[in-house]
């Protein structure tokens, strides 16, 4: 293929922000930081996976610990509460766990520093903190389960999305409901076609159960001691 002179100004134009840029490239208008390809850790089928957790209480409880129930090794709990983490350190004793072999931080980034030998991420803090947190597990070859919202702004999501396809790990959002027995069945029984072609469908919800529009509370709580 010939190159001419414009052609060839404009590519070594780009090449230079690319490396002004410090290794970023521009998709749609969105500049993204460079991915380096890392192989995921591979594990035979039935094997134990070594998980870490950032943000424990909370909705991050209730997602980790039926994992540790089930049998997975819970090797990691971050939060900058250690209130959740010394609970959750005394229910994997309660269970016939091995709570000293669990590493604990209040800094996920210290967490990815010094466990390399995680499988997978849960991600339950507030929603400010799930992209960098999921985005950083997947750059080390973690597979994550990120709890809704996934992400708060296009950028991340687009990064998000890029990052996971390079590494080839596995993603999830936190929905349950999309887990459930119940919802599974539902999809068999529609794609079977035992019922026809469906036209229409009706739902009804609860939703929301708790009360809204509150305004907030009057004082203030005290900073916990135990919050980093």
């Amino acid at each position: 293929m010939r190159l001419n002179r414009r052609g060839f100004i404009k590519g070594a134009v780009f090449t230079a922000a690319a490396f002004a840029m410090d290794g970023c490239t521009t998709t749609k208008g969105f500049t993204y930081p460079t991915v380096t390809r890392v192989v995921p850790r591979f594990r035979k089928p039935g094997e134990k996976l070594n998980i870490g957790v950032v943000g424990v209480g909370g909705k991050g409880w209730s997602d980790w610990v039926p994992m540790f129930e089930h049998g997975e090794n819970i090797v990691a709990l971050c939060d900058v509460d250690r209130g959740p983490i010394d609970r959750g350190l005394k229910h994997i004793q309660s269970k016939g766990g091995n709570p000293s072999a669990v590493k604990c931080f209040s800094d996920y980034r210290k967490m990815f520093d010094v466990c390399k030998n995680l499988d997978a991420v849960v991600v339950a803090t507030p929603d400010h903190v799930h992209a960098p947190a999921a985005i950083t597990a997947m750059k080390m070859g973690c597979s994550v389960y990120v709890q809704k919202p996934l992400v708060r702004t296009i950028w991340e999501a687009r990064y998000f999305e890029k990052v996971a396809k390079t590494m080839g790990v596995v993603t999830q959002m936190g929905n349950q409901g999309s887990s459930g027995e119940g919802f599974r069945r539902n999809v068999e029984i529609l794609q079977s076609g035992i019922l026809g072609e469906v036209r229409e469908v009706h739902v009804w919800t609860n939703r929301p159960v708790w009360p809204q529009g509150i305004g907030r509370p009057e004082g203030e709580d005290p900073v916990p001691s135990s919050l980093d």
